[in-house]
């Protein structure tokens, strides 16, 4: 199976509240604060197999070139794997060679700067 991730070119904003409930009954609220995703840098990112039994391929569409750090974690935020990559404009494509991880559940993270993207791979 193949995981495709389009990336919408718009900025998600939220808005929190906190509501706390005081011992007489009454509520208490926080400031409003908005929360603001950044956009993703990229069209389309693919990562395939997964599951997967060893190798995995991660693809993306960059319209320039960037510093990007991948990385592999365990389920418990450990890091197994940090590659630096140099990316070009247009179509980059990395193999990851998973072989030797337990079966489970892992999570891919592309960073470049402040934005980061991540996702739940799975080694059967």
């Amino acid at each position: 199976m193949e995981i495709h991730i389009r990336c919408i070119p718009s900025i998600t904003i939220q808005h929190k509240r906190q509501a706390s409930a005081l011992l007489n009954a009454s509520f208490t609220y926080s400031n409003v604060v908005v929360l603001e995703r950044e956009k993703s840098p990229y069209k389309d990112i693919h990562i395939y197999p997964n599951p997967t039994h060893n190798n995995m391929t991660v693809e993306l569409n960059a319209s320039g070139a960037a510093a990007v750090e991948l990385q592999i974690f365990n389920v418990l935020g450990k890091s197994l794997q940090h590659i630096d990559i140099q990316i070009q404009a247009g179509l980059n494509r990395w193999e990851l060679d998973i072989q030797d991880y337990a079966s489970g559940m892992y999570i891919l993270a592309l960073k470049r700067g402040s934005w980061q993207q991540l996702q739940k791979i799975v080694k059967e």
